[in-house]
């Protein structure tokens, strides 16, 4: 058994619904749908529900796998053999380019000059309450990137070498073939101005930096919370792991250190922090107690 499942028995919820292997149920474990026999479903993504076979199906069998909305409805026409991220699909017809729901209706045309785009989604920054990270459309105009809304409202005009997303509404942009990227947020102010030539990620005020493969953090007024001399980082609710060698430290969002480990991996997982070394794992909470051990 997971041990997150342990801990916390609706951590697997998506969307309001569970799967069991018999029934998909909420949150009050009423059960809203029985699954047909020999098939099991899998939690909603991106409002879709897939049921599949336990088994492998025959090349002749076109009836599974079956896709349901959230309500249930079977829209299995609609989407099978489609690619739905975030709950749109992009595809190409006539040389023009046009994102979809999943009810088959067309959201957005793109230009014609428009040649590339897909739905790419921000990194989830926040552990100890995970919510669907927010979504946006990078799209490529003659060579140059841009971003998009899922609406298709341009936030940022396709005048960029490279977009990378950092965070809900933060993003590293390239331009003039500067290697160093200016970090704004989607109203086009500046988020971050350092001459890191890499961004890894942004969480709150700090950044995670990388130089000559070492990672780093950096407080947006410029100090240094921690030199880039790391293998991996990690923030999250005032702390950071940092590995260096094959073990972890832990410091405070100060850069104060706050635990010298001999542990080979931990990572923050929703209230805990999970743990690893050659002799044991587990989870610990914020406080460095351990809850749970094997």
């Amino acid at each position: 058994v997971d041990a997150r499942t342990t801990v916390r028995a609706n951590h697997y919820f998506s969307q309001g619904l569970y799967c069991t292997s018999r029934e998909i149920i909420n949150e009050k474990n009423e059960i809203l749908y029985t699954i047909p026999k020999n098939g099991k479903a899998y939690p909603p993504k991106d409002g879709i529900i897939g049921i599949m076979m336990d088994y492998p199906l025959s090349k002749t069998d076109t009836s599974l796998p079956i896709y349901l909305d959230i309500q249930f409805k079977d829209i299995t026409a609609l989407v099978k053999g489609k690619n739905f991220n975030s709950g749109l699909n992009i595809f190409e017809k006539d040389g023009f380019l046009y994102a979809e729901n999943k009810s088959g209706n067309i959201v957005i045309e793109f230009p014609e000059w428009v040649k590339g785009a897909s739905v790419v989604t921000a990194p989830v920054t926040n552990y100890s309450n995970v919510r669907s990270p927010q979504s946006y459309i990078l799209f490529v105009q003659m060579g140059k990137a841009g971003i998009m809304n899922l609406d298709g409202t341009i936030l940022f005009e396709p005048k960029y070498d490279r977009i990378k997303i950092l965070a809900d509404d933060v993003f590293a942009v390239y331009e003039n073939g500067n290697p160093i990227p200016a970090v704004l947020d989607s109203a086009g102010n500046n988020v971050f101005s350092f001459d890191h030539i890499e961004v890894v990620g942004v969480y709150k005020d700090l950044a995670i930096v990388c130089a000559n493969a070492k990672q780093g953090v950096l407080h947006k007024n410029y100090a240094v919370i921690l030199e880039p001399i790391y293998e991996d980082i990690k923030i999250n609710n005032g702390l950071i792991l940092a590995k260096e060698g094959n073990k972890f430290k832990v410091f405070s969002n100060e850069g104060a250190l706050l635990l010298n480990t001999d542990y080979t991996d931990m990572d923050f997982v929703y209230d805990l922090i999970y743990f690893k070394n050659d002799k044991s794992c587990g989870y610990m909470d914020y406080q460095f107690n351990i809850i749970y051990e094997w």
